[in-house]
């Protein structure tokens, strides 16, 4: 629980608040009207209604890390000299202090989320649409942590202004998620009657989980007596760990790669008022039904609804109603995860097994709900709204961040551009940008940091290389003969087309 020696300090810091890792929504890659089959990772019914009726996706990866606790100044070290070596790290207090820190009493949290989306593509076929996607995902998270923990794993249990203070606590955790996973999406049209249209969409992803973790506490009531002593009232705690790590040495061990499997769901249902009703001939091929425009649409989706049971190399620990008295906390060595783990059951269970209860845990996704709202302004501009809001579903659970942005955007055949407003948390307010010229689209909900102009207290960026064919234009002639271009063709063409 107390990791207050140098090495424990620098364990813990890592696990809560690390400072670079390769996002979150990633909004300049899930909105829009070109983003193909990365729209169904907000929601999988919005794949009915794009501007391409068939979509590749080559590569698309985003990074995100954010934490309300420890920040580098802006006045002190600038991100582009972190990245090219020009900037070292700042010294405050002590010599592996590299930050600084929020000094308050509110709850900390942090997220580090990881996303690669490898080779994936959907193709819409008159009022449906298929896709299909493989993609390696993880999330870190640490939710509502007491606001002293992360003081005292920086400045050690020897921090004099917090001793013989009862810090009472309780319901936090850190949670470690990674895995791969294959996904299957279908949308379809459930209604439409002259500008008003429904449609439905659903994801199911098979996972396979390579590492999962997590520490939960549900309660805490403890009192820090000194730089060697801990006075633990009462501690209700679970930890549970599947690692590519031999627990005796710390040394890497891949095998086996694949740790856990599961399933995963992701819903969606959107409205969308059309500018117009006028529909096509149910005999047309699929490149020749036409993108029909939109006044606006909003969109309601349950994302990331699943789980995995690791039972390879997996461990759950349990503690309950631990009373201890723990002097000499400072003793404790982290040599090996199994050392450190038999060393705390023996002190605060009475022996070094006590705590192992089982051999395999079930983690679940990082499930959210989701809202969406695009307002097609006039021509090229639009205007989107984006609600996420996290759910638990199970007891151990990587949480996901709570979003709120709004993003205006040009949106063009090969230009895209588009500045997200972002509420993080409902307490960091983020500008960002994204641009698209083409196939590739690149961008950021940091962007003050970037420009050196704001604090930097975590990491944000995101890529994706695709391409589509448009709604409405073949590339192959149906008809090679004589015909073809005469009047009598034409005046057949633009029969199929009603009212």
């Amino acid at each position: 629980m107390f990791v207050f020696s140098a090495r424990w300090r620098q364990l813990i810091l890592f696990v809560l608040f690390p400072m670079c890792s390769i996002s979150q929504e990633s909004i300049g890659l899930i909105i829009g009207n070109f983003t193909g089959i990365q729209a169904a990772r907000i929601n999988p019914s919005l794949i009915n209604s794009q501007k391409v009726y068939l979509n590749f996706n080559v590569i698309s990866s985003s990074a995100l890390v954010q934490n309300d606790f420890a920040y580098f100044p802006q006045e002190d070290v600038n991100i582009w000299g972190l990245i090219f070596g020009t900037d070292s790290l700042p010294t405050y207090s002590k010599p592996f202090i590299h930050y600084r820190y929020v000094e308050n009493s509110q709850n900390k949290n942090v997220a580090v989320l990881a996303n690669a989306y490898g080779p994936s593509f959907m193709l819409s076929s008159k009022k449906h649409s298929f896709g299909f996607h493989i993609a390696s995902r993880s999330y870190s998270s640490g939710t509502d942590i007491p606001y002293e923990i992360p003081i005292f794993a920086t400045e050690s249990q020897g921090y004099y202004p917090f001793h013989h203070i009862n810090f009472n606590d309780g319901n936090f955790d850190v949670a470690e998620l990674a895995w791969s996973e294959i996904g299957f999406t279908f949308a379809t049209q459930l209604y439409k009657y002259y500008d008003h249209e429904l449609d439905f969409g659903i994801t199911l992803n098979s996972l396979l989980g390579t590492s999962g973790g997590f520490i939960k506490v549900y309660d805490m009531n403890y009192v820090v007596v000194d730089g060697k002593t801990v006075d633990i009232f009462n501690m209700d705690v679970d930890a549970g760990f599947s690692l590519p790590v031999d627990y005796n040495t710390n040394e890497f061990v891949p095998e086996p790669y694949i740790k856990g499997k599961g399933m995963g769901l992701d819903l969606g249902i959107t409205y969308t008022r059309l500018k117009s009703n006028i529909q096509k001939n149910k005999n047309l091929r699929n490149c020749e039904y036409e993108y029909l425009d939109y006044d606006w649409r909003v969109g309601l989706s349950l994302l990331d609804a699943g789980a995995i049971r690791f039972n390879k190399s997996a461990e759950l620990h349990k503690g309950r109603e631990i009373d201890v008295y723990w002097d000499r906390v400072d003793s404790l060595e982290a040599n090996s995860i199994h050392q450190i783990i038999g060393d705390v059951s023996e002190v605060l269970l009475g022996s070094r097994e006590a705590s192992l209860v089982s051999d395999n845990f079930t983690m679940a996704l990082p499930a959210a709900l989701s809202i969406q709202f695009d307002w097609h302004i006039k021509e090229n501009i639009y205007l989107n709204a984006l609600f996420v809001q996290p759910v638990s579903i199970y007891q151990y659970q990587v949480q996901r961040p709570a979003i709120l942005s709004f993003t205006p955007r040009f949106e063009s055949v090969f230009f895209e551009f588009s500045l997200p407003v972002s509420l993080y948390n409902y307490s960091l307010l983020r500008l960002g940008a994204s641009v698209r010229f083409g196939p590739v689209t690149l961008g950021t909900e940091r962007l003050g940091m970037l420009m050196g102009i704001s604090d930097i207290n975590g990491l944000d960026f995101y890529a994706s290389v695709k391409f589509g064919f448009l709604k409405g234009k073949c590339y192959q002639n149906r008809d090679i003969g004589a015909c073809f271009n005469s009047d009598s063709y034409e005046s057949e063409r633009k029969s199929r087309y009603y009212k």
